[in-house]
């Protein structure tokens, strides 16, 4: 009687979920984070959307007959000393600024991200190597360089500004997802794993990165503002 009833449980166990899944069900689960999601969708999708609809050349062109005119109709937020309409040059420098601190904030979190949980699983000469890696690249004048590029490279496009910023940010949160890493790592549940035989790397994405899907939420939200305030100040 109990073998079958055995069977059945293990029948019934359910697989482990994936380290993404765990992050969505956790931003689901926290109904500030939930609210605060869907009010920046709200936001910042019909502005992507609308600055496709609108004709930049036509809002970038130089019209010194309508230099400083008020608000009205045609100009919601008036024009500047150029002429041009402030509400569109507005509309389209939210859409690129949006585009590019996400951009930044998504691969540069996924190379601290990956590095930081390879280091804290492994540990030993691989957590050093890296480490000293991060150590270089936080000595360097970041802000400094950036600058630098722009100045020097007056005609960059996007996806130039994005990756020499990514060589830039994925440090922090690779320190901090290691430093969790390590802890995770000494625990008995991942030991038990690789006593069982488990690939290292479904240990380290479907064990180890649901541990600490947490803080690389926090940490992301935060350097996506950050990104974004970054890149809107090299343009002055």
């Amino acid at each position: 009687m109990e073998q079958p009833n055995l069977e059945k449980q293990l029948a019934t166990i359910q697989k482990t979920p994936s380290g993404l899944k765990v992050i969505f069900k956790e931003i689901l689960r926290d109904k500030f984070a939930l609210t605060s999601l869907i009010l920046f969708l709200v936001l910042t999708v019909p502005i992507t959307i609308y600055s496709f609809i609108l004709d930049q050349d036509a809002v970038t062109r130089v019209d010194i007959l309508n230099i400083f005119q008020q608000p009205s109709e045609n100009y919601w937020l008036g024009t500047d000393h150029g002429g041009r309409d402030v509400f569109g040059q507005l509309i389209i420098g939210t859409r690129n600024s949006l585009a590019i601190g996400i951009a930044i904030t998504l691969f540069g979190s996924l190379i601290g991200i990956i590095l930081g949980l390879i280091a804290g699983y492994y540990g030993g000469q691989v957590d050093n190597v890296i480490m000293r890696i991060v150590d270089f690249f936080f000595i360097l004048p970041t802000m400094l360089l950036i600058i630098t590029f722009v100045a020097i490279n007056p005609g960059y496009n996007m996806v130039e500004f994005c990756i020499i910023f990514i060589a830039f940010s994925w440090m922090s949160i690779c320190r901090l997802v290691r430093s969790k890493a390590l802890q995770e790592a000494s625990l008995e549940y991942v030991q038990a794993a690789k006593t069982l035989g488990t690939p290292g790397y479904k240990i380290i994405f479907g064990h180890i990165l649901p541990n600490v899907s947490s803080i690389i939420i926090v940490n992301v939200t935060l350097m996506l503002a950050a990104n974004i305030g970054i890149e809107s100040g090299c343009h002055f």
